[in-house]
C-alpha cells in the first residue's frame, strides 16, 4: 500500500490468494494510512487494482467485506479496479457496501469517479 503524493491518492495491488491474516495486516495499514491521507487532504481516495487477484475463499472475502469500515467519512470512496474473471467481479460487486465503493475495469475510469 502506498500514497500516491502528487495526488493524496491511497493505492493498493492485490495479488493472488490471501489469508486471514493478510486481510488483518492489510486492514491495519489501511488504518494508518487511511489516517495519513485524511490528515492531508481532509478525505480519503482508496485505488485497488485488485487485476491479478485470485477469487478469495468465502470467509476471506467476507473478511475483506469488512476492511473499508475504516472509510468512515461521507466524503470518502474507494474504486476497486478488477480483472477480467466473472466470478472475480462477482465476487468483487458482492463485497461493495454503498455508493462510495465501487467497481471499475479500468483504472482511468476509476481515476476519473475518484476525482469528482
Amino acid at each position: 500500500m502506498w500514497i500516491e503524493e502528487n495526488t493524496n491518492l491511497l493505492r493498493s495491488k492485490v495479488e493472488g490468494f490471501l489469508t486471514l491474516a493478510d486481510v488483518e495486516q492489510y486492514e491495519l495499514q489501511l488504518e494508518r494510512m487511511s489516517g495519513e491521507v485524511r490528515s492531508k487532504a481532509g478525505r480519503v481516495r482508496f485505488l485497488v487494482d485488485s487485476t491479478a487477484a485470485s477469487v478469495q475463499s468465502p470467509d476471506v472475502a467476507a473478511a475483506l467485506r469488512q476492511v473499508p469500515s475504516v472509510l468512515l467519512s461521507p466524503e470518502d470512496r474507494l474504486a476497486v479496479v478488477v480483472g477480467g474473471s466473472a466470478l472475480g467481479k462477482l465476487q468483487t460487486e458482492r463485497m461493495m457496501r454503498d455508493d462510495r465503493e465501487r467497481m471499475f475495469i479500468s483504472e482511468q475510469e476509476a481515476r476519473g469517479w475518484l476525482q469528482e
